[in-house]
């Protein structure tokens, strides 16, 4: 992981009902981005955030494009997303 970031809007409690919508940002790169925002019952926003990630090989190294596998899923869930 590369970034995680967040924003604390309002507070919330233990056996508090919560909604959790998570969206993945298109990236250019071997990097994925997924934006986060935390709604509670009521449908105030709680929190929100993202977390960015970096794809390395087995050994560490940075990849600078997604492999077939991953792109392909990633386009999926991106097609999933956008028809919501």
């Amino acid at each position: 992981m590369v970034v995680l970031e967040l924003k604390f809007l309002k507070p919330t409690r233990f056996d508090d009902e919560l909604r959790i919508r998570t969206s993945l940002k298109r990236m250019e790169t071997a990097t994925l981005e997924f934006n986060c925002t935390i709604v509670g019952s009521d449908g105030k926003k709680c929190a929100s955030g993202r977390t960015v990630h970096s794809l390395t090989d087995q050994n560490g190294t940075l990849q600078y494009s997604l492999p077939p596998v991953i792109r392909e899923r990633v386009e999926r869930l991106l097609a999933c997303q956008e028809g919501l």
